[in-house]
């Protein structure tokens, strides 16, 4: 389907007199399903190695073939896209709105038209239009799940595809219950010399199981009957020295690192009870909480806490400080100060019991506890890095504890407040768009929340970019984020959402709805911006 003058060229938005064809509530699914052409091939010498079986789910073409995973040709739609400077084909099914990828496994020369006929050769080529090698070796062996043993793959010392071994009903044979499953599995490990170790996986995520091991055979022979077809693999962990896995690129770029930061890393070399993770009383970070209602909170932070604060910084017997607001199941406020010497533990302990024992008095607060400070290393980049967000916490602290009270109003107070502190962590509107699109614009169980808020982002959204113009170039940044063109990791984008979420927390925001209503009034509101203020303005 061509649409002249579509009006966009992103997939899923074409229109146009095919409209009719679409239902407007179900845009295009990200997910793929991968699609076996079966075609009756104009060559019949041919017909014996063109019907494989590879793939869950079929097209049919020219035959017929009974496959209860069948798509109805009819039921295919054809739309263009753009990527980068070039125009696409792809394929989408009408029925479950999914994105279709044709393939043919068979290894069938899809561009010889000797063999296939037109429709056919048209599906697999447009499909594969932008890989240089379809016929990859290695994404063809993911789909052979009917053989019982693959074996490993290597070019020279490098290990392409490791040993595998699918457990199916095809494999291991019909089996609808432990006990059934259980002695052919017994069979099939030892007829196929299956490792003591391997490890189960699903996508990225990898479970080392030992096979000798009741509760782990159970854990696999589980997998199996939820699932009904699993493949496990060789773990090369034994006579294994030094092990990695690398990603390359096989385009020639030049890559560039520039580290303007410590790399955020998942280090978990810190034993559970370190010193450098356990803070107790006596170590440099003193730690306690002090109990109070909600009504009180506001009060407390702007005035009582800030005031104590002022009084040790000014003195000098405190560097850092960062505090939060929580409720388990009471209302307190955690209060942390790290001493500039441990000589001034005595001191800061005065104040702290002067300053308590005034709130005490005052009905503010209905008790204090010293507690131990654990360091939440591995959420914030490792041990290096934890002490760079340390410092991170400690100006948000500051600069929140002195606007708290205004952050109390309205809405688009909150907001503006998380936006500010994105700005000076680094991160550009576009970016932040980026991040938080990817993490809240395919939700449709938000969509009532987004209805509701329509209205108000309208409303609000030339204030909130004049707000942006305002703060963007504010020098006093927190350099988290410096380069805009490096891409971020999983790690960088889960330790923004970190910092984003106590800052929230020492606002005052609920954690829950009322937290990811503000989410989600941000994230409207900076793609507003990023519109006006952005290229988009252009386009």
């Amino acid at each position: 389907m061509i649409v002249p003058k579509s009006g966009s060229d992103k997939s899923g938005k074409t229109f146009g007199r095919f409209t009719y064809m679409f239902n407007r509530n179900n845009p295009l699914n990200s997910l793929t399903n991968e699609i076996e052409v079966a075609d009756n091939p104009k060559d019949k010498r041919v017909l014996n190695v063109m019907l494989t079986d590879t793939n869950n789910s079929v097209v049919n073409i020219g035959t017929i073939r009974q496959n209860t995973n069948s798509v109805n040709v009819k039921n295919i739609l054809v739309g263009v896209e753009r990527y980068s400077n070039n125009y696409y084909f792809y394929f989408k099914s009408k029925v479950t709105k999914k994105r279709l990828f044709f393939s043919a496994t068979s290894m069938i020369n899809y561009k010889n038209s000797e063999y296939l006929s037109y429709i056919a050769s048209f599906l697999i080529e447009a499909s594969h239009i932008r890989e240089s090698n379809p016929f990859y070796i290695i994404r063809l062996l993911e789909n052979f799940n009917n053989f019982p043993r693959i074996p490993a793959f290597y070019y020279k010392n490098i290990v392409l595809t490791p040993l595998r071994w699918n457990l199916n009903k095809y494999t291991l044979g019909n089996f609808s219950s432990k006990s059934d499953l259980l002695p052919k599995l017994d069979s099939f490990i030892k007829k196929w010399k299956v490792s003591r170790q391997i490890f189960l996986e699903k996508n990225d995520n990898r479970i080392l199981l030992n096979l000798n091991l009741k509760n782990h055979r159970n854990e696999l022979i589980k997998e199996i009957l939820n699932k009904g077809n699993v493949s496990i693999y060789e773990p090369f962990l034994e006579n294994a020295n030094k092990l990695a896995e690398y990603v390359y690129s096989f385009n020639d770029v030049d890559f560039q690192n520039i580290a303007s930061v410590p790399l955020i890393t998942r280090e978990m070399s810190v034993s559970s009870n370190s010193k450098k993770r356990k803070i107790i009383l006596g170590d440099d970070w003193l730690y306690f909480k002090i109990y109070c209602s909600r009504d009180n909170l506001k009060s407390l932070v702007t005035y009582r806490l800030s005031n104590l604060y002022q009084k040790l910084h000014d003195k000098k017997y405190i560097d850092l400080f960062h505090y939060l607001a929580f409720k388990d199941p009471n209302y307190h406020i955690r209060i942390r100060f790290r001493l500039s010497s441990k000589k001034n533990f005595s001191k800061v302990i005065d104040y702290i019991n002067n300053w308590s024992h005034n709130l005490l008095e005052e009905n503010l607060i209905s008790k204090i506890v010293f507690d131990t400070y654990d360091r939440e290393i591995e959420r914030y980049g490792g041990l290096q890095f934890i002490e760079y967000v340390e410092k991170v916490f400690n100006a948000d602290s500051i600069d929140t504890m002195h606007h708290f009270m205004e952050t109390m109003y309205s809405k688009i107070n909150k907001v503006e407040s998380i936006e500010k502190f994105a700005l000076k962590l680094g991160f550009s509107i576009n970016v932040q768009k980026n991040i938080l699109m990817n993490r809240f614009h395919y939700s449709p169980e938000l969509k009532d929340i987004y209805t509701k808020n329509k209205k108000y982002v309208q409303n609000n959204k030339f204030h909130f970019i004049n707000f942006v113009k305002q703060n963007e170039s504010d020098f006093n940044k927190l350099p988290l984020y410096t380069n805009e063109g490096k891409d971020l990791s999983i790690y960088d984008i889960e330790l923004f959402f970190s910092l984003i979420h106590m800052h929230c927390n020492r606002i005052g925001i609920k954690h829950g709805d009322d937290e990811i209503e503000i989410m989600l009034l941000w994230f409207k509101l900076v793609r507003e911006a990023d519109y006006y203020l952005g290229d988009g303005q252009n386009k």
